[in-house]
């Protein structure tokens, strides 16, 4: 990034407290690169979840970090991309990487448009892409981050008890009408 006037922060609270969303807004920013274009077109950081997208993120990297030997990183804003698909519309889609010894997992949680578009992207994952676990207009995508270790011996990429969990936590009673909070 260049300047602060290149980015847009939006609150998000969860329990853990207040926090801030980075949006990055290509206005202002030079075009580089073959085509003389921005990367990201303004419409592409859009984040306007109509449930708590923050909320839902935190539980899950909260649910991740309690299995054995994994920890997560921070969340943040991303664009929903999946192995055959470059580009997803989304309400909103947050980001963190989940890390153990052997692997590490790139973890999206989105809303997208209906749930007909969750249904479609479950149906298109691949279990050598990952997993798409979705409830509702919320799907949560476990992607694993290639291995350039050069090592064969690294057991393949199971995100089945991943996919579990997520699916614990889209699915417990105090988290499946995520509201925002009230501005009044």
């Amino acid at each position: 990034g260049g300047s602060l006037a290149q980015g847009h922060l939006v609150e998000v609270t969860t329990s853990y407290g207040v926090g801030m969303i980075e949006l990055p807004l290509p206005r202002d920013v030079p075009a580089t690169g073959w085509l003389d274009v921005p990367l990201i077109d303004r419409d592409d950081a859009l984040y306007a979840p109509t449930m708590n997208l923050a909320q839902l993120a935190v539980d899950v990297a909260d649910a991740f970090d309690h299995m054995s030997a994994v920890h997560t990183t921070s969340i943040q804003f991303s664009l929903l991309s999946t192995g055959t698909s470059p580009f997803v519309r989304t309400l909103g889609c947050l980001h963190f990487c989940a890390e153990s010894k052997e692997s590490t997992w790139d973890v999206f949680v989105a809303q997208l448009e209906s749930e007909a578009d969750v249904r479609l992207l479950e149906s298109n994952m691949t279990s050598e892409e990952g997993a798409a676990v979705g409830h509702g207009s919320t799907v949560v995508l476990i992607m694993a981050q290639p291995n350039f270790s050069g090592v064969d011996t690294v057991p393949p990429f199971d995100t089945t008890l991943f996919a579990s969990v997520a699916k614990d936590v889209l699915l417990r009673p105090s988290t499946s009408p995520r509201s925002l909070p009230s501005t009044d």
